[in-house]
């Protein structure tokens, strides 16, 4: 079984793979959230990590790569394991980023092929996705500094509209500001229930 966990920064999407890894150890495979250099190292681009894709096109190639590269990873794994695997930011997750920083300096026809090649892979690659809705807090880690609260929750309106409306599979909503012992029992729970104990 893939399932992935979704999710705006700071849901807490780190904290649940943790708590996976810690209950079952190496009978299920994590593919870790990508770093900005792992991106980069990955596209033609000519930053630094510590630099933001700061023009149109270095945006454009950030975050079409963030998605080819967590493709390309997942089938990668795919070949050469069959075991449960867990991947900490799933592919709606950087089609979300890509539709919030980079699809509105591209037209209609190149928006639309990148979402229907992701969503391709997404409903044959995931059995299940967690999907942790923004509570308007922060409940895990802060990554690139402090994000504006409205940012999120712009982020989090596109990830739901991405799951209700264009996603026909198996997606567990966690209840709005669940706390974090919470979100672990309730997630230990969903897996058991789909013979992952």
């Amino acid at each position: 079984m893939n399932f992935g966990l979704c999710g705006v920064s700071c849901t807490g999407k780190s904290t649940l793979v943790n708590a996976i890894y810690e209950k079952f150890g190496t009978k299920i495979g994590i593919i870790n959230e990508a770093t900005r250099k792992e991106v980069i190292d990955y596209s033609s681009l000519k930053i630094h990590d510590e630099e933001y894709a700061s023009t149109r096109e270095d945006s454009i190639i950030f975050n079409e790569s963030l998605i080819a590269r967590q493709i390309a990873i997942e089938l990668e794994v795919q070949k050469i394991s069959k075991e449960d695997t867990c991947i900490e930011s799933c592919d709606l997750n950087n089609l979300m980023y890509y539709l919030f920083f980079a699809a509105r300096y591209q037209d209609a026809k190149q928006i639309d092929e990148m979402c229907t090649k992701t969503f391709v892979h997404i409903k044959t690659y995931y059995d299940l996705i967690f999907y942790i809705p923004f509570s308007g807090r922060c409940f895990g880690a802060v990554h690139r500094g402090q994000p504006s609260r409205y940012v999120l929750d712009v982020q989090d309106s596109i990830l739901s509209r991405l799951i209700y409306r264009h996603v026909r599979l198996d997606v567990v909503k966690l209840a709005v500001g669940m706390g974090k012992n919470e979100s672990i029992e309730f997630v230990m729970k969903e897996l058991g229930k789909r013979g992952l104990n």
